[in-house]
């Protein structure tokens, strides 16, 4: 039976995941649940409030926080970021830790000169700067 909720679980929020990104235009991306992971922390009462399908009667002696790998291939990659920046996947519970958008490129770069590009041309952040994405 525990299997099953959790199976019904991630299928729901897959499902939601998918067209939160479909009404962005970003379709055919693929979500997967990847791992369970124990939130230390409790939560606040903030992200208790927004967890979907829960029963706010109830409480737990731990909680448990769901991550999934979405991947955007073939994608715009302006379209992906203002859906990030928009940060409308927060009206469904979702948190936002890591954002992995793949492209393909011919021939060789420097790396020290695309970071620089990227940082100054179009507000990319380095790892560790203090205006960061996360909640």
């Amino acid at each position: 039976k525990q299997w099953y909720q959790r199976r019904v679980y991630c299928g729901s929020s897959n499902k939601s995941i998918r067209e939160l990104l479909d009404h962005a235009g970003l379709n055919n991306c693929v979500v997967k649940a990847i791992c369970c992971r124990k939130v230390q922390p409790t939560p606040s009462d903030f992200m208790l409030k927004s967890i979907p399908f829960m029963d706010h009667t109830k409480t737990a002696d731990c909680y448990y926080s769901q991550e999934y790998k979405v991947a955007t291939p073939n994608l715009d990659y302006k379209a992906v970021m203002e859906f990030v920046r928009a940060e409308e996947y927060k009206s469904i519970g979702m948190i936002l830790k890591d954002f992995d958008v793949t492209m393909d490129f011919a021939g060789s770069f420097d790396k020290d000169e695309v970071i620089e590009y990227l940082v100054k041309e179009h507000d990319f952040r380095m790892q560790g700067d203090e205006n960061t994405l996360s909640p």
